[in-house]
């Protein structure tokens, strides 16, 4: 169910997951000190079969009712989840608003400003940075992006910013206490 949940909601598969076995909420203590407290909430969909689907059951009948469960689980799921996100980056004020402006450069930006990123240690390149853009916007979001790659103002601010962000990663790790 978990793989088929991902693949209508690949997002799903990208993060992750514990059990808690009971409670109606929970908190989150982060690596800073800070938490985030949530309550659960029910993500529910129904298989119905028909008395002779029942009679004379069919295995691809079956997993395509499950796969209908999955999408509509996922989708309630994915929902819940970036309303969460809304809620934690409002709350900290990691929102870039740009006004109804079209995306742009700027925007693109002013966002990695605002945000933490973490590096892969051998390579250097930045880890887990994504983007999500609301499915409606996302051919302007691409032509976008295929605009700025051809701008050099674009790259050499977007690199100074991955310069920092990447000094500023280091300062942190070297400070992280170890423990075994």
């Amino acid at each position: 169910m978990k793989r088929e949940m991902a693949r209508h909601e690949p997002i799903l598969g990208a993060v992750s997951h514990f059990k808690m076995h009971e409670g109606v909420a929970g908190t989150i203590k982060r690596s800073d000190g800070s938490s985030f407290e949530f309550e659960l909430h029910e993500a529910s969909s129904v298989i119905e079969l028909s008395r002779e689907e029942m009679r004379r059951p069919n295995l691809q009948t079956l997993f395509n009712r499950v796969s209908e469960m999955a999408s509509e689980i996922a989708g309630q799921e994915a929902a819940r989840m970036f309303q969460e996100i809304d809620q934690v980056v409002t709350a900290a004020g990691n929102v870039t608003d740009h006004g109804g402006r079209p995306f742009d450069k700027e925007v693109l930006l002013a966002a990695l400003e605002k945000v933490e990123i973490s590096f892969d240690l051998e390579s250097g390149q930045p880890n887990g940075l994504s983007l999500f853009v609301h499915p409606s916007k996302e051919k302007e979001f691409r032509e976008a992006l295929a605009k700025m790659e051809q701008d050099h103002e674009f790259r050499a601010r977007y690199a100074q910013i991955m310069d920092r962000k990447r000094e500023e990663w280091f300062a942190r790790e070297s400070r992280r206490t170890l423990v075994d």
